[in-house]
């Protein structure tokens, strides 16, 4: 897969790359592999005729009239809402120009992320129809958005996280927009038991590390689609879910160490900042860090005081 291509826009007339109004204000850059997210803010303005390497979703976030067109066709004055879906295929020529203020979520998403989700071979291109209409696509856009959200959060959720929400959303993308019927692919049984405990020894040994989809399906060589889908059979959760699980089990067995700061726990242990952490710990025991310590002392004075 090719992970990180760099995004462009080509212009048709001149074959050379142009930037893309009011781009670049929020960006994942090159954080997770196959998948690219950017916010667009840019008042009245236009985009000459060209393509986008990638494909792109956008999830408009104010009401604008846009003005699209293709090569040799007329065009399309639309208005759009926040929360209406767009979705333009890569390498298909197209222009527009708009009224107002036009802000929106912007996805691009590595045409080699959808081969592997169809289950097709790596550079077997999967052809989307254009869907530049608004569309109501709430999954979409509630996937696209999450994303978003986790770029202005600062990535807590890590490299892992953001490229398992790019699986989904790949994998809806071809169910609902490819131009012929395709589905997404869905491999049969678990991992077998070998290549499952490889993986979880891979785990147990980069928990400190910020570990991403790529990492863990090489590890088998196979598709990031086809790993997550095999890996949940197997263990019941997904790979974000199950690391998550296992931070938090280590970060347990260093808090029972009162020398050692929870901060410093957090970085030993893969979590972004203490505060993800926190949020992560309590979500799955109930307890704060902090209080989970406590406790344990607690317990460890009654034990002395009783014997």
């Amino acid at each position: 897969m090719r992970l990180g291509s760099p995004t462009m826009f080509i212009e048709t007339l001149t074959g050379r790359p142009r930037p893309v109004p009011g781009m670049g204000k929020l960006s994942s850059g090159h954080f997770w592999r196959g998948l690219r997210l950017e916010g667009i803010s840019v008042g009245p303005d236009e985009l000459g005729e060209g393509h986008f390497t990638q494909h792109f979703i956008g999830v408009i976030g104010s009401e604008v009239r846009i003005e699209n067109s293709w090569t040799g066709g007329r065009r399309w004055s639309r208005q759009y809402f926040p929360g209406n879906v767009a979705l333009l295929p890569a390498s298909v020529p197209y222009a527009a120009r708009w009224e107002g203020f036009k802000r929106v979520t912007g996805l691009f998403l590595d045409p080699d992320l959808l081969s592997a989700t169809s289950g097709e071979a790596t550079g077997t291109q999967i052809e989307l129809r254009p869907a530049v209409a608004p569309q109501n696509d709430a999954l979409l856009a509630d996937l696209v958005l999450t994303l978003r959200g986790e770029v202005q959060a600062g990535f807590p959720g890590g490299a892992l996280y953001g490229e398992s929400l790019g699986v989904a959303i790949a994998a809806h993308v071809v169910r609902s927009y490819a131009a012929a019927t395709c589905r997404a692919a869905d491999p049969r049984g678990g991992l077998p038991s070998d290549d499952l405990r490889r993986i979880e020894k891979y785990v147990e040994e980069n928990l400190a590390r910020n570990l991403s989809l790529h990492d863990l399906s090489q590890q088998l060589g196979m598709n990031v689609y086809f790993f997550v889908r095999s890996f949940k059979r197997s263990t019941g959760v997904p790979p974000h879910q199950y690391v998550l699980r296992r931070r938090v089990e280590r970060a347990k067995a260093f808090l029972l160490d009162a020398g050692s700061s929870i901060a410093d726990i957090a970085l030993r242990c893969g979590f972004a900042t203490q505060s993800h952490l926190t949020a992560t710990f309590s979500r799955l025991t109930n307890l704060t860090p902090g209080e989970y310590r406590r406790a344990f002392e607690r317990a460890r004075r009654g034990e002395s005081r009783s014997a």
